[in-house]
C-alpha cells in the first residue's frame, strides 16, 4: 500500500499540520487515485478499508502516546504536590517544637519567679513571727519584772 499524497502522518510528539490542500482553496475535483481500476469496486473498498483501519490503528497509537503522556504528568504533579505537602510539615514540626521550647522557657521563668516570691513571702513572714516572739518575749519580761518589783515592795513592807 502507498501512502497518499495529502495523507497526515501522525508522528508522537510534534503537532500535526494540516495537509497542503487544506491551505488552498480547491480548485479542481479530486481524481481518483491511479491505483483504482474502473470496473473493480471490491478493490477500491478494500483500499478505503485499509487506509480507515490504519487510520484506526493511528489514532489508538494517538490515544495510548495521549494518555501515557497524562499519566507521566500527573506523576510529575503528585510527586510536587508530595514535596510541598512535605516541605510545609516539616515547618509546621519546626514551628511547633520552637512555640514548645518557648512555652517551656515562660513557664520555668513564671516558676522561678513565683519560687522567689514565695520564698521572699515565707522570709518575710518567718521575720515578723520572730519579732513578734522578741517582742512577746520582752513583754513577758518586762510584765515578770514589774510583777516581781510589785511583789518585793509588798513582801519588804
Amino acid at each position: 500500500m502507498t501512502p497518499e499524497p495529502n495523507k497526515q502522518v501522525n508522528v508522537p510528539g510534534k503537532q500535526p499540520q494540516p495537509p497542503a490542500a487544506a491551505k488552498e482553496p480547491a480548485k479542481e475535483v479530486p481524481q481518483p487515485p491511479a491505483e483504482a481500476k474502473p470496473g473493480k469496486p471490491y478493490d477500491e473498498f478494500l483500499g478505503r478499508a485499509q487506509k480507515a483501519y490504519s487510520a484506526y490503528l493511528d489514532a489508538q497509537k494517538d490515544i495510548w502516546v495521549a494518555y501515557r503522556e497524562t499519566e507521566q504528568k500527573t506523576d510529575e504533579d503528585l510527586t510536587k504536590i508530595e514535596a510541598n505537602a512535605f516541605a510545609l510539615l516539616s515547618k509546621a514540626l519546626s514551628l511547633a517544637a520552637q512555640n514548645q521550647k518557648t512555652a517551656e522557657k515562660q513557664a520555668e521563668e513564671i516558676y522561678l519567679r513565683a519560687k522567689e516570691q514565695s520564698k521572699a513571702a515565707y522570709d518575710q513572714s518567718v521575720q515578723q513571727a520572730m519579732n513578734d516572739f522578741n517582742t512577746a518575749v520582752k513583754q513577758a519580761f518586762e510584765q515578770r519584772k514589774t510583777t516581781l518589783s510589785e511583789a518585793w515592795a509588798i513582801f519588804a513592807k
